[in-house]
């Protein structure tokens, strides 16, 4: 469960620089060193302009603080000799790491200049680790669910093409965000050898020309998946907050219906069959099932089974009305 945001606050110190850790499962792994020692210089006559954002930590007896958000600016401050930093100081630690990841995705994200497969990579632990739909994420990075698409698609490249997205690969041979989306949606093993027959049919390498040169090779494209494990527990979420609703009729019914209420009460086999059915639909496993696609089967089953369940219950009661 993330945390309430009215329920955390904020006081914003001078602490030592020494005593803040750096977070290390932020989404950003790369910082140019030019930027760095830009910002140091201008830290040196300028101070500190913005503070940084961390969460007190214990059992660590080197630090007191772990960043949430930026080391880009700790970094600088350490660069320019900087003993103290301001710091906003969260009031609690957050509750697990994929909630301080998208946390860290959500500050940074259109303020820091991730790199391609940064992006991806941080999608990818929202939408699996973090449990969150394409459409979740989406709406947490003000993005729409297909740019969260392209860019999850990007965890289907090649590992010798990843490399050609970085900012510190050479312009003659890095590649686009948009010629990459489109590797990314043909087969994985034959991606290099499309890349470089586009390459030797066009200087430039475009979007289309990677897409002509797919086809003439006979190399096969995919179309988006629908079927992916944030749109399958976006269904499998839909389907069981359809189920409890019938759950909740359910005892409606029972509850409204005093004679009824009696036989259920006094019959201990639909008393068990309904306890049975509102623990299937709101136990553990259902709320698991909410949040996370990772038991694809058997969530399938526990569905089939509340289905079946509500409506041998609602024969039982059928019989006795």
């Amino acid at each position: 469960m993330r945390d309430d945001p009215e329920a955390v606050s904020y006081a914003v110190r001078q602490i030592p620089i020494d005593r803040i850790r750096a977070f290390a499962f932020q989404p950003r792994k790369w910082f140019d060193p030019d930027e760095i020692t830009a910002r140091a210089e201008s830290m040196k006559a300028l101070g500190q302009q913005d503070p940084v954002t961390v969460e007190p930590v214990t059992g660590d007896p080197r630090h007191d603080y772990e960043l949430i958000n930026g080391e880009s600016r700790l970094r600088s401050a350490r660069e320019a000799g900087l003993t103290t930093l301001w710091a906003a100081v969260r009031s609690r630690p957050f509750g697990s790491r994929v909630e301080k990841h998208l946390a860290s995705l959500v500050a940074n994200f259109n303020r820091s200049d991730h790199t391609p497969m940064e992006i991806s990579d941080a999608l990818h632990v929202q939408t699996t680790e973090g449990g969150m739909t394409q459409a979740e994420v989406a709406r947490a990075l003000g993005r729409s669910p297909l740019w969260v698409s392209d860019y999850l698609s990007l965890q289907e490249l090649h590992e010798d093409i990843k490399p050609l997205l970085h900012p510190t690969t050479h312009r003659s041979r890095r590649i686009t965000p948009g010629v990459a989306f489109v590797l990314a949606r043909i087969e994985r093993e034959r991606q290099p050898q499309v890349l470089e027959a586009a390459r030797r049919a066009d200087g430039r390498v475009t979007q289309m020309r990677v897409r002509l040169e797919a086809d003439r090779l006979g190399v096969r494209r995919t179309t988006r998946s629908t079927d992916t494990p944030s749109r399958r527990r976006e269904k499998l979420g839909n389907t069981l907050r359809s189920l409890r609703l019938d759950v909740d009729k359910l005892q409606s019914l029972v509850s409204r219906d005093e004679d009824l209420a009696r036989e259920v009460a006094r019959n201990h086999e639909l008393a068990a069959r309904f306890d049975a059915v509102r623990a299937t639909a709101y136990g553990s496993p259902a709320e698991r099932m909410m949040r996370s696609a990772a038991h694809h089967d058997r969530d399938e089953n526990q569905v089939k089974h509340l289905r079946a369940g509500i409506e041998e219950f609602r024969r039982l009661l059928d019989g006795r009305r």
